[in-house]
């Protein structure tokens, strides 16, 4: 999920669907009912953003089908492949305490509860189980830290970091 100041990417354009000008698109949550909520979405024009009323949404497997007004034949709406569709973040639901937006934990600086810097969190990715944070070093190597209460012991958007316990051999494992 790319964050554009207030605009957040919630999912890509990959055909046309049908000859009225909906759209198929790969939605980014794990929840492609959730798309459903808003109202209008955004697409990247050459200087900036324009926005469009949501008409209708439903879901086809893994997809999102989406009719917005102003886009009304196959046409318009092949040119689009390939292109993000973002909503303002204001629209996103609320969350509970403690749970956060992908978006919001992109750049986080992750140190060990001793203090001891391991490096940046660069992509979060789901393995069915949980969240896994990848963390980039300076060295640029990457390690693969697990989203778990036993791991993660805070989160503080405000500091920009994440404390976390890594369980014996995560790190060293790691860097193999």
């Amino acid at each position: 999920m790319a964050a554009k100041g207030r605009l957040l990417a919630v999912g890509k354009i990959v055909k046309a669907h049908g000859i009225k000008g909906e759209l198929k698109l790969i939605v980014y949550s794990q929840d492609i009912s959730q798309f459903a909520a808003y109202s209008e979405v955004y697409l990247p024009k050459k200087f900036g953003f324009s926005r469009y009323p949501v008409k209708k949404v439903r879901e086809q497997g893994k997809y999102a089908i989406i009719a917005l007004e102003g886009i009304k034949d196959r046409t318009t709406a092949e040119s689009l492949k390939g292109v993000e569709v973002y909503v303002d973040k204001s629209c996103l639901p609320p969350l509970e305490e403690d749970e956060y937006y992908w978006y919001q934990l992109y750049g986080l600086k992750v140190v060990t509860k001793k203090g001891t810097e391991l490096g940046t969190i660069t992509y979060i990715f789901n393995n069915g189980a949980h969240d896994v944070y990848v963390v980039e070093r300076k060295d640029k190597k990457e390690i693969l830290i697990p989203a778990t209460e036993e791991i993660i012991l805070k989160i503080d958007l405000h500091q920009g970091q994440m404390v976390i316990d890594p369980l014996p051999g995560l790190i060293e494992a790691n860097e193999n």
